[in-house]
């Protein structure tokens, strides 16, 4: 019994430890992030000040200034994908960034790159789904909401919906055909 104890108190000492070494790393991560959500936009600054080549932080402050001067957005934007050119959500930023400035065609480029690079990314796959909705490509944004299901599939009950309008739409069902017949998507769904 008495060993039994040791043991146990040995384990929990250990589990405790490794516990404790990851809130400690962990943590101050989670901290760093923490800052750098658009909810804490004003420490993107900050941020910025410390580490000038942080690509998650020049990222927020593109989108910060979007607001207000679309040039300077672009060029923060192109800024922290030059620093992480696996990050596909900027390229959709900047996609929607040049569709306002009705530069289409290098709209479209960026967001198919964006799917090249990182089309297994739900967040980016939704954001893309918006982005050709906006263009007026039904097709394309379907089919990356078809993607989303693919690659997360836990996100239906988000998804389901958008396509059940969709199919419920006489004059947008044409749209869904091409899913219908896809061995693909419907193993998926």
């Amino acid at each position: 019994r008495v060993i039994f104890l040791f043991v146990w108190r040995i384990i929990l000492v250990t589990v405790a430890g490794v516990g404790i070494y990851g809130v400690i790393i962990h943590g101050i991560a989670q901290y760093h992030d923490q800052l750098l959500t658009e909810q804490y936009d004003a420490e993107v600054e900050k941020v910025l000040a410390i580490d000038p080549s942080n690509t998650w932080a020049l990222f927020l402050q593109a989108q910060q200034q979007a607001n207000f001067d679309i040039d300077r957005a672009i060029v923060s934007a192109q800024q922290s994908y030059a620093l992480a050119p696996v990050r596909g959500r900027v390229l959709v930023f900047l996609a929607k960034l040049a569709m306002q400035q009705h530069n289409l065609s290098y709209a479209d480029a960026l967001a198919e790159e964006a799917v090249r690079i990182n089309g297994a990314n739900p967040k980016l796959l939704l954001e893309l789904a918006e982005y050709w909705d906006k263009r007026g490509k039904p097709a394309n944004a379907i089919a990356m909401l078809s993607k989303t299901l693919i690659a997360r599939p836990y996100l239906s009950n988000t998804i389901f919906p958008i396509l059940l309008n969709i199919a419920e739409a006489p004059a947008l069902q044409h749209w869904l055909m091409p899913l219908a017949v896809s061995v693909v998507a419907l193993v998926y769904w």
